[in-house]
């Protein structure tokens, strides 16, 4: 129709904490950092969700949240911008471990995330001598 305006979405991401960040001692504060920009617009306000439950909002610039005695578990932050018309985004989800052991020989490095149309399966990478690990119906 004649008049009709469509409006780009928000850009968010989060840059604090980083992808799989360990924070050893539970109790404690995590700062959530994000960037959020809105090319046709201005960014109304920045929601925090952890675990799909939503933690708290801000409005303002630089948008960030303090979250305050998180318990020992591993969790799924996510931000989701919204525009002066609202219309929300979405940031990339990042993973936290808070005051759990990461698991023994266990490397964050070596980690890799596998995305399809179905979802996402979080992996490592497994290092062992040749001929260990053996598949088949008479493994040896």
């Amino acid at each position: 129709p004649c008049g009709a305006y469509s409006s780009a979405s928000a850009r968010v991401s989060i840059t604090s904490p980083a992808q799989q960040q360990y924070f050893p001692t539970a109790g404690g504060t995590v700062t959530i950092d994000v960037s959020a920009t809105d090319p046709d617009g201005t960014v109304a306000r920045v929601d925090f969700f952890v675990n799909g439950t939503l933690l708290g909002s801000d409005a303002v610039a630089p948008f960030g949240l303090n979250w305050n005695s998180v318990l020992s578990g591993s969790y799924e932050i996510l931000a989701r911008a919204t525009d002066n018309l609202g219309v929300a985004s979405d940031s990339v989800p990042v993973y936290v471990i808070v005051g759990t052991a990461a698991p023994a020989n266990d490397n964050f490095a070596s980690r890799h995330v596998i995305t399809g149309a179905s979802g996402q399966v979080t992996g490592t990478t497994v290092n062992a001598p040749r001929g260990a690990l053996r598949s088949g119906p008479n493994p040896r």
